[in-house]
């Protein structure tokens, strides 16, 4: 099944690294084609709501999971 589109939402990693890291397995795949969009990082109701990342062991696993997408050898957006 090739999904037409995903949408990263707040959590484990910021809804723009979600959507970086998306993007690029995808191309790693050999499915560059299907669109990922960046989530908002606030609810409708304007709340920023509860995450895992907002306890301080989920703030570290976000920096380690971004230092990990930085050093991955996934295809970058650029390319």
């Amino acid at each position: 099944v090739k999904p037409a589109l995903i949408t990263t939402v707040h959590g484990m990693a910021s809804t723009k690294m979600a959507a970086s890291s998306v993007r690029r397995l995808l191309a790693h795949c050999g499915q560059p084609t299907v669109a990922v969009v960046q989530g908002a990082e606030r609810g409708l109701d304007g709340s920023k709501g509860g995450s895992i990342a907002d306890q301080e062991w989920g703030a570290d696993y976000r920096k380690q999971f971004e230092r990990f997408m930085h050093s991955a050898a996934f295809p970058r957006e650029d390319e």
